[in-house]
């Protein structure tokens, strides 16, 4: 998973959707993997001799292949690997984004790894550090931190008062909207104001404290950390606010060198011209033989009509793309990155 960091871009939503698919998913695996593995072994146990009836079903519930001799598509216990790369944004997109996160992190047999390789700042750290105990990792000049609160905005009352121009605000409450753009504001509601950012500010802090439960919090810490500063990989490492210095290539190789079976996922939007296959179906397609002709057949079914009426397309769709690409050149203008909050 790879949130985009844009604002009003449906990230919460986005996890939302994706992190109940994995929890759920895996649910109904464990309990088919319990369910399989119990009436195997209790079919086991019924043709054996009376005197081999006290074997250990252990080594066959934690056994690598099933009883067939198929290796199943998922295990009982799952990593999840989410690719962050987000300077934050707006307190309510990335606070509801970073719950959605720690429910994964708390469901059993679920283990929520996070990369960082290039920046994870303000909202985005407040979804990083939802990963699970020592599983937070970021690359070693990847932009850490920033745990803080930014509230902006432009007031033009004085000008407006050179050009004889009078704005008139009317609200009910006296708290309404102390930050104005037209009306004049107070001192008193510029208070108001710094005093709803450091509430804000204080719980942002307490959500980082209570999901990295190995740091160690002190004053000084807090003084260094807490300031909305950031922080490269190897010194992020030292404070605390990640657990390793690695890239997010590096760590998938390791694991797949270490015989994990490593599965992309992809938001799927329904069947596509007409093959009615699911992800899950992709899924268990690698298990045996059978899954794998089930697939093919339905590929082949397709004909070669369909690839006679969609060639062109492609062909359509790449020069658009080449006319876009050179388009953009001409128009990019400054760095292709930005400061924010």
């Amino acid at each position: 998973m790879k949130p985009d960091s844009r604002v009003g871009n449906g990230l919460a939503e986005q996890l939302r959707d994706t992190v109940s698919f994995l929890i759920e998913q895996h649910r109904d695996h464990v309990n088919k993997r319990q369910h399989d593995a119990t009436n195997a072994v209790s079919s086991r146990l019924r043709s054996l001799p009376r005197y081999f009836s006290k074997t250990s079903s252990s080594s066959s519930s934690h056994n690598h292949r099933t009883f067939k001799g198929i290796r199943p598509a998922l295990g009982n216990e799952l990593e999840v690997v989410l690719f962050l790369d987000s300077p934050g944004g707006t307190v309510q997109d990335y606070g509801l984004a970073s719950s959605h996160l720690a429910r994964l992190r708390k469901e059993p047999q679920i283990t929520l790894s996070v990369c960082v390789d290039r920046v994870a700042a303000s909202g985005g750290y407040m979804m990083a550090c939802q990963a699970s105990r020592g599983h937070l990792y970021a690359a070693p000049f990847a932009m850490v931190g920033s745990i803080g609160v930014l509230m902006e905005t432009i007031n033009v009352n004085e000008v407006l008062k050179r050009y004889g121009v009078k704005p008139l605000v009317i609200k009910a409450g006296k708290n309404k909207a102390p930050l104005k753009t037209l009306g004049e504001v107070t001192q008193e509601e510029l208070k108001m104001a710094q005093d709803d950012a450091d509430v804000i500010h204080e719980a942002f802090q307490q959500w980082v404290m209570e999901s990295r439960p190995d740091v160690v919090v002190s004053k000084e810490w807090i003084e260094k950390v807490c300031t909305g500063s950031v922080f490269l990989g190897k010194e992020a490492r030292e404070l605390g606010l990640v657990d390793r210095v690695v890239t997010s290539d590096e760590y998938v190789a390791e694991r797949i060198a270490a015989g994990d079976r490593v599965i992309r996922l992809i938001p799927y939007k329904g069947p596509q011209f007409g093959l009615n296959i699911s992800p899950l179906d992709l899924l268990l397609s690698g298990m045996d033989a059978e899954g794998r002709a089930k697939i093919r057949g339905r590929i082949q079914g397709l004909g070669m009509g369909l690839f006679r009426c969609v060639a062109p397309m492609f062909r359509v769709g790449a020069a658009v793309g080449v006319l876009n690409h050179m388009a953009s050149l001409q128009t990019q203008q400054g760095p292709g990155y930005s400061w924010a909050a």
